[in-house]
């Protein structure tokens, strides 16, 4: 019995240095993976100017073409929705990623089925455009 004893002994420094080798792999997956997700976080960050940019040319580009509508509910349609679009340009100027990601979250929750009928009508809408323009 003490050969048994002896055998698992020697064992323990082998499976102890596994364990460490272990550990150390995981925290090096975990560091990269955290590094990762702020490398992402920063990308979206530098192009958030850019793209309030695009949606401010959006509804300035809208409101230009309100002025041309023929009828006024057309017209005030096409204002309020250039309302829309420069308040979004300034809602993603003056809030970061991480506080963009929370108020949707918040939304989700507090409106989910508003949010499927949000992107059922944005799915179709995209669908149609791009068959339209094939």
């Amino acid at each position: 019995m003490p050969e048994g004893s002896n055998h698992q002994n020697n064992q323990n420094p082998t499976l102890q240095t596994l364990r460490e080798q272990a550990s150390d792999a995981i925290s090096g997956i975990e560091a990269k993976a955290t590094q990762a997700g702020r490398n992402a976080v920063g990308a979206v960050d530098q192009k958030r100017e850019a793209v309030a940019s695009a949606i401010d040319s959006a509804a300035i580009a809208i409101g230009k073409q309100a002025k041309e509508m023929p009828a006024q509910p057309v017209e005030e349609a096409a204002h309020k929705t250039a309302a829309a679009l420069h308040g979004t340009a300034q809602y993603i100027r003056s809030h970061d990623s991480r506080s963009m990601a929370k108020d949707l979250t918040e939304v989700v929750r507090k409106y989910p089925g508003r949010v499927l009928v949000a992107g059922a009508a944005l799915g179709f809408l995209f669908g149609y455009f791009s068959r339209r323009s094939d």
